[in-house]
Formats: structure tokens, sequence, C-alpha cells
């Protein structure tokens, strides 16, 4: 009975860290990606927009570089939390309190 519940425990286990090691890939991975693509984006429109408009490159340029920290913000945060779950993986700790 102990080996059975030993095994259940187990599998359990391995269940949640590999749901935890693929939440975690994505986590730092979409983000990056999807970054990368929204700050391309905005440097091609920033361009168009100088070509345009000379005259307006200075308040363009403020605003382009608030945009792309808030761009890079939003993935950094998630990339963090990623990475803490990928090393601290606090749902373990759950799990065997819940179990005893």
């Amino acid at each position: 009975m102990a080996e059975q519940v030993a095994q259940v425990v187990a599998q359990l286990i391995a269940q949640l860290n590999s749901n935890i090691a693929f939440a975690s890939a994505l986590m730092v991975t979409l983000p990056a990606m999807t970054a990368s693509i929204g700050v391309a984006m905005l440097g091609s429109k920033y361009l168009e927009s100088v070509a345009r408009q000379p005259e307006a490159a200075a308040v363009l340029t403020s605003r382009m570089f608030v945009l792309a920290g808030m761009i890079d913000g939003i993935a950094i945060i998630s990339i963090g939390v990623g990475m803490a779950l990928i090393f601290t993986n606090p749902f373990l700790n759950s799990l065997l309190m819940a179990l005893g």
C-alpha cells in the first residue's frame, strides 16, 4: 500500500514538473518573440513618420523610446516570472504539504 502511494506521489511530482517546464518555456519564448516583433514594427513606423515629417523627429523619438520601453518591460516581467517558476517551483512545495 505504501509502495503504491509513493508511486502515485512520484507520478504527480513528475507530471507537475513537466507541466511547469512547458509553461515556463512558453513564458520565456513567447514574450521575447512578440516583443521583438513589436519593437521592429514600432521602429519601422517611426522611420516612416520621420521620413514624412522630419520636423517632428524630436517628439516622435521620445515617444518611440517610451513605447519601446513599455513593450520590453512587459516581456521582461513575463520572462522573470517564467524563470522564477523554472528555478523555484512553488507548486511542488504546495503539493508535498497537501500530501502530508
